[in-house]
């Protein structure tokens, strides 16, 4: 990669943000992508999202194009699909055809992560403080509630087609256990599990 290198990208205008820094004109990049199609995706804060590929595109919040208020992350799921994380309206999902986002989860505010695992055909959403929602074809959506870890930012797939959320105060394994439904365990760092000093 000897002549890989960081060039600028031209993308509109700055934004009025006065809330955050006293009137100054700025632009805060909050999250950025590149989509598998080669499109480039970014999310300005507070603001809109937007996609630039030969010419720049811009989704306002609160608008038809985009009907969120607080994105804050993008996601491609394993079969190229967009999807906006926002943290006000839940998950937004891209309509490549109309050009526009929609809600797309059981989820309807505080999104916080979502992964999809297309070999077992599962979504998984996660909400910032009540837990986690799986959705799968021809099931009914199930949720675990996962209050007691308080804040949750992230969420995991593994090989095995398992989950881990992080929260707060713990760490969440969720695996199936066939007919017996879902088996979830917990892990918490302690000064009993972690030496002090």
């Amino acid at each position: 990669a000897t002549n890989d290198q960081f060039s600028p990208l031209s993308v509109g205008g700055a934004h009025q943000l006065p809330s955050l820094l006293g009137a100054a004109s700025v632009q805060i990049f909050y999250d950025l992508m590149v989509r598998r199609n080669g499109q480039i995706w970014w999310v300005d804060f507070g603001s809109s999202v937007s996609q630039h590929r030969g010419k720049t595109t811009v989704y306002p919040i609160r608008s038809t194009v985009y009907p969120g208020s607080d994105p804050r992350r993008l996601y491609e799921d394993p079969r190229g699909g967009l999807w906006a994380i926002d943290f006000e309206s839940g998950f937004l999902r891209y309509d490549d055809g109309k050009g526009s986002f929609a809600p797309a989860s059981p989820v309807k505010a505080k999104g916080s992560d979502m992964v999809v695992d297309a070999k077992r055909q599962r979504t998984w959403f996660l909400h910032y403080t009540d837990g986690l929602h799986l959705e799968w074809p021809g099931k009914p959506s199930k949720f675990f509630d996962l209050s007691s870890l308080e804040y949750m930012r992230a969420l995991l797939l593994d090989d095995d087609g398992t989950v881990w959320v992080a929260g707060w105060n713990a760490l969440v394994h969720i695996r199936p256990q066939g007919a017996k439904g879902w088996l979830e365990e917990s892990y918490v760092v302690s000064s009993t599990t972690v030496p002090v000093g």
